[in-house]
């Protein structure tokens, strides 16, 4: 049966599935040490099927999908955790990595860039967490704007859109950005103390981040409570 009818009436199974949904389509992707992967670039429900004897998803029509590569699937990450720690300059570096325009040489689209970056960070509530809603968000912003990307950033970004909806008949309240959290979590735990949990499997996973990227989110880190605190001031300004 369709994803979205599986479980009916329970909870906690339902919000299992909608976890698996994004290790698979999301986190999987993302977050292998192969070169290049591939990704289903068109997951609505039609496409998502569950068996609810085994818990097994079934994920068909293969036929639009796309491959990212190492660099593209660092920037992205960079991107993701620039957005959750309100990095404005972390962020342009990230979209500078992923845009077709060479921002160094146009220096029109990088000040429309760095424009709508600032203005995405400004509208940003000082009192939740930015995450892939929001990363979604700004993507399209610079997109309207005529900021070019890749094909498969875009079909990435479209994916997103596709899946949240999906995701929104299942499980409203589950935020994507965590189950990737804990994804990520769960396999460095298993790399380095094994897996001892049989409902647990696991995969190819690698981080596809260097060892400068790692120094730079560190420091970026280290003053992302200034930050947030800058702006709850330019919220009571503004207010």
């Amino acid at each position: 049966m369709k994803v979205t009818d599986g479980f009916a009436g329970n909870a906690e199974k339902r919000r299992l599935a909608a976890n698996r949904l994004v290790e698979l389509l999301v986190a999987i992707p993302l977050f292998t040490s192969q070169h290049h992967t591939v990704f289903h670039a068109d997951p609505h429900a039609g496409n998502l099927y569950l068996d609810e004897n085994t818990g097994e998803m079934i994920i068909f029509d293969w036929a639009l999908t796309e491959t990212l590569s190492f660099e593209q699937r660092r920037q992205l990450f960079l991107l993701m955790l620039a957005v959750l720690l309100r990095d404005e300059q972390n962020i342009y570096n990230a979209i500078a990595g992923l845009s077709k325009d060479d921002l160094t040489t146009d220096h029109g689209k990088a000040q429309i860039v760095r424009r709508h970056v600032a203005e995405f960070i400004r509208q940003l509530s000082p009192f939740m967490l930015a995450g892939l809603s929001e990363f979604s968000s700004l993507l399209n912003d610079l997109l309207f704007a005529g900021i070019q990307l890749a094909t498969p950033i875009l079909m990435f970004r479209k994916a997103l859109f596709t899946l949240e909806g999906v995701l929104g008949d299942i499980e409203p309240d589950l935020q994507m950005e965590l189950v990737v959290a804990q994804f990520i979590l769960k396999q460095r735990m298993m790399s380095i103390f094994g897996n001892d949990d049989p409902n647990s499997k696991a995969v190819d996973f690698a981080l596809p981040l260097s060892l400068l990227d790692f120094i730079t989110l560190n420091l970026s880190l280290q003053t992302f409570i200034l930050r947030v605190g800058m702006q709850t001031v330019r919220c009571g300004q503004i207010s």
